[in-house]
């Protein structure tokens, strides 16, 4: 194969990154670096700024753009392809890291919210393309592999951003960040520019056993309008929207209010660290779980895990409502006035990594939410694969969920920027953690059941195995005229004809 000049120097790397695994790890090498960025400014709460409604507004004006694009997400990365949607989210993300910089020399808050605007615009399109890696790149048995390898990768993000922030800000017992930290974290942007450049079209790959990967093509603005539209009455996605309203809406609270409000700049970082590495283990962890079926049926991994992930939930927010509840700790801030990028002052009230004592329970609280913010969306991914193995609408589905990820990830940062109390954001949690979790458990329950295969390992599932004539029946609405050969139902009833 002929490359362009400019990339022929890499030529050896080009054909090496030609497997599905390794264009894997590629994607998740880009998403840490963008990941890490914004750990490094935003991960500390407030984008290292004395005035935190700067960022929380351009989070809104992200998420409200986010949910915007995930109604076109199938569309365009079908038109756009791997190595051009990634391009393009790359060079959105560098703007709104650049933007910080700009800030710096120029205090206007315009440029960082427009920016941040394009950021979540293509935030998306890149969570499209990873998923249908995840996804559309391994073979059935390895899939949890893959996305824990994914998430592993990615979750070192967090303590290279926090690395970056704790070393370049160790002296510091205030709340802003200084000038240097913006540099460094803009040029770990830009790196994704040229790692996309190795990206390639799945058609020019092949799974492990040889086959070829199955994706989508372009078909037109009007069909795949058409496809988007035909999901949308799949009452399975529907019943899903709880569950992925759970899955962005933590972070205002987490790095905004609770890092943010809480802690010195240098504990911030730490806690971002702290966060990622739990993270981290998790990644590899819940993906050996969702892989190994122990003689239980998939249906069963999932009601275990998420009764894991609710358990685990509830005691780090119920953990960190009690640690909000401490006298000395300021809950309703007002307004901050002269946001500026660096100040000499140190509030004593703030929980400090030399307060031992102090610092103990919220280390837990922070181990917890790492875990968990790794198990949420990876077990997203897992179970719209488990419900629609078929690819020929993956895209749109993912799309429709994607809205309302942003949504969550709207509202919640919308809680921050109003300046709502911590107390009222961690109730807020809890409550669409518990009804997210549970609805999913439902769908768990009532749309996955066991393949011939999990019935010879499971027994007591066996009266419970559905025909295909069931399963569709159960999948459409009453009245509705699709077969069982509509492409939003045919992977799920390909999964029990085999």
């Amino acid at each position: 194969m002929r490359y362009p000049a400019f990339l022929r120097p890499f030529e050896y790397l080009l054909t090496w990154a030609q497997t599905p695994f390794r264009q894997l790890f590629l994607a998740a090498v880009i998403n840490l670096c963008q990941n890490a960025a914004w750990n490094a400014v935003l991960g500390v709460g407030g984008g290292g700024l004395m005035d935190s409604s700067i960022s929380a507004k351009a989070n809104v004006a992200g998420s409200i753009a986010g949910g915007v694009s995930g109604f076109v997400l199938g569309g365009v990365i079908n038109y756009l392809g791997v190595r051009n949607t990634i391009l393009l989210q790359s060079l959105m993300y560098a703007s709104f890291m650049a933007s910080f910089v700009l800030y710096a020399y120029w205090p206007v808050a315009f440029p960082v919210i427009f920016t941040g605007a394009l950021k979540g615009l293509g935030l998306p399109f890149a969570y499209g393309v990873q998923s249908t890696m995840m996804t559309a790149y391994p073979r059935d048995h390895r899939r949890g592999h893959y996305l824990s390898t994914f998430y592993l990768i990615s979750s070192i993000n967090g303590i290279l951003g926090g690395g970056v922030t704790l070393a370049l800000n160790i002296g510091s017992t205030s709340r802003a960040l200084g000038l240097t930290t913006y540099y460094v974290a803009t040029v770990v942007a830009v790196i994704p520019l040229f790692l996309a450049l190795f990206l390639v079209q799945p058609h020019k790959l092949c799974k492990a056993d040889g086959a070829s990967i199955v994706v989508p093509k372009f078909r037109g603005w009007v069909t795949e309008t058409r496809l988007f539209l035909t999901v949308l009455g799949c009452l399975p996605l529907i019943l899903l929207v709880p569950y992925s309203l759970v899955t962005q809406c933590y972070y205002a609270y987490q790095f905004n209010a609770f890092n943010f409000y809480l802690f010195t700049i240098r504990t911030r970082a730490i806690n971002c660290m702290i966060y990622y590495a739990s993270s981290l283990v998790a990644s590899y962890a819940f993906g050996w779980f969702l892989d190994h079926t122990f003689k239980h049926a998939p249906r069963t991994r999932g009601l275990v895990a998420l009764g894991t992930m609710l358990t685990m939930a509830l005691g780090a927010y119920i953990g960190a409502y009690f640690i909000q509840m401490q006298p000395r700790l300021a809950l309703n801030l007002p307004a901050q006035s002269s946001p500026t990028l660096a100040s000499p002052a140190v509030d004593q009230s703030l929980i400090d990594i030399t307060n031992y004592a102090a610092y103990i329970a919220p280390l837990v609280v922070f181990i917890l939410w790492g875990a968990l913010d790794a198990m949420f969306n990876a077990f997203l991914i897992w179970m719209l694969s488990l419900l629609f193995p078929a690819t020929d609408t993956f895209t749109h589905q993912l799309g429709y969920l994607v809205v309302f990820r942003s949504v969550g990830l709207t509202v919640g940062w919308e809680l921050d920027a109003v300046r709502m109390s911590l107390h009222t954001q961690n109730l807020v949690m809890i409550g669409t953690t518990v009804v997210g979790c549970l609805v999913a458990a439902g769908v768990l329950i009532y749309y996955v059941r066991p393949t011939k295969d999990d019935v010879s390992e499971c027994e007591s599932d066996a009266t419970s195995f559905p025909t295909s004539d069931t399963l569709a029946d159960t999948l459409l609405p009453k009245g509705s005229t699709y077969g069982t050969t509509d492409p939003l139902l045919h992977g799920a009833v390909k999964a029990i004809d085999e």
